[in-house]
């Protein structure tokens, strides 16, 4: 026993030396791991050099963050209702959910940061990743879209999920027992504001100037008073989550509706990028290594950025032309009718309401500095498709609005997936036209 101590000593003494040595390696453009902390009030405690700044980040986001865990029974395209025993099953294998799409951003994010790549620092990185669609809503940007008509209609302003993002960790959920707030540092959540990554591609994209809480809450504010804003995060690793974004839902994207048989492969445009899922993903991670090693800012080539722009261009005519109008139609008038009877629920008390347990998962004290509006707002963006069936469900049993969910069915899309074809119970499976 006698040696432990030494051999610990010897153990914590290198680990310092490579923690330092990383230190002074590190792109010049970064964010050091020694920075000065962006965070609401300072931690309780010291974090040492083997618990880096942005690392105790990551990890309460991937142990505590209730609304992530929720992220794999969101759709990310199409969302569809699997059984044990339904004709659905295997269609999932072929798709992707919200949940895999945040990881795939997350090790892009991961990849880019490596010292011998863009060597930033990876933690920041992975941290706004790995949260940066989540309020994303049920139904994907349809839902959204519906949600945002009802935030304009009853709260004056549009709901983002980017912004909701910002608002569901800064200000609703806690952590532990105590729910406690999260605490992030603001350039985590810089990067979940302003990711955008539906924004088209193309120039060079260099961090905004750095911003107080102040500065970042009024950015926030104009974002939500006009959407095409084009706001940029205060550090590069923010700008990887952003490119990032579209690195990865890109791929994945051409590769579900292939799967769906919505096109064919050889119909895909040639472009330097191919027309496999994982050649195109492989090349643009290559092609913005090679553009933004060692600079001050992040880019494509801009042969690159003309490829996403084909692409993108290519499934808006070729798949979100054909969305259904009258689908969203329905989803819109869904949302406002969960709406307005959740918030009747609030105002009247209503403990067996499912809202009335919403305060059960917010950070302490918070619940009562949000107008009713915004609890019933972000209580819908939270939920999961099945969720917002079962509370739907329950919230309108015995009324006329109940049949809502059943003539949505007979407006549904269906999809031709080895000659079996495919459909919602209830819901539609609506095209997501980013």
């Amino acid at each position: 026993m006698e040696i432990i101590g030494p051999i610990i000593s010897a153990t914590l003494s290198q680990t310092s030396n490579l923690h330092q040595m990383r230190l002074r390696t590190i792109n010049p453009y970064a964010v050091p791991e020694n920075c000065q902390p962006l965070r609401r009030t300072p931690l309780s405690q010291e974090f040492s050099f083997a618990y880096p700044h942005f690392k105790r980040d990551f990890d309460v986001l991937t142990t505590q963050c209730l609304a992530l865990r929720r992220l794999d029974r969101k759709a990310q395209m199409f969302p569809v209702k699997v059984g044990i025993g339904s004709p659905n099953i295997g269609v999932n294998e072929m798709t992707t959910n919200r949940l895999i799409h945040v990881l795939t951003v997350c090790s892009i994010a991961e990849t880019l940061c490596l010292p011998q790549n863009l060597n930033l620092n990876g933690f920041l990185a992975k941290s706004g990743a790995i949260v940066h669609d989540v309020s994303h809503t049920p139904w994907a940007h349809p839902g959204e879209r519906s949600l945002d008509k009802v935030s304009m209609k009853y709260l004056g302003r549009h709901y983002l999920h980017s912004i909701g993002g910002v608002y569901l960790l800064d200000r609703i959920e806690g952590l532990g027992p105590q729910r406690q707030p999260f605490n992030l540092d603001m350039r985590v959540l810089e990067a979940i504001a302003f990711h955008d990554g539906e924004a088209p591609s193309g120039g060079f994209w260099r961090p905004s100037r750095k911003r107080t809480w102040g500065d970042f809450e009024a950015d926030c504010s104009t974002k939500e008073t006009n959407p095409k804003t084009i706001l940029v995060p205060s550090t590069l690793e923010g700008l990887v989550v952003r490119f990032s974004d579209k690195i990865a839902f890109l791929p994945d994207d051409i590769e579900t509706c292939i799967h769906l048989r919505l096109f064919g492969r050889k119909e895909i445009p040639q472009t330097m990028l191919g027309i496999y899922g994982p050649d195109i993903r492989q090349s643009l991670i290559s092609d913005l290594i090679k553009t933004s090693k060692g600079k001050d800012y992040i880019a494509h080539s801009d042969e690159a950025a003309r490829a996403i722009n084909i692409i993108q261009d290519f499934f808006i005519e070729k798949v979100f032309k054909g969305y259904n109008g009258k689908i969203q139609d329905k989803l819109d008038e869904l949302f406002e009718t969960m709406f307005t009877i959740l918030l009747q629920h609030l105002k009247e008390g209503n403990s067996d309401s499912p809202i009335a347990h919403y305060k059960n998962y917010m950070a302490i004290g918070n619940w009562e500095k949000l107008w009713d509006e915004e609890k019933v707002l972000y209580f819908i963006a939270g939920m999961t498709e099945e969720y917002f069936r079962d509370v739907f469900k329950m919230i309108t049993a015995g009324t006329g609005q109940a049949n809502l969910l059943r003539s949505l069915s007979d407006n549904r899309n269906k999809l031709n997936i080895n000659r079996l074809t495919i459909g919602l119970e209830n819901l539609p499976q609506g095209l997501d036209p980013r």
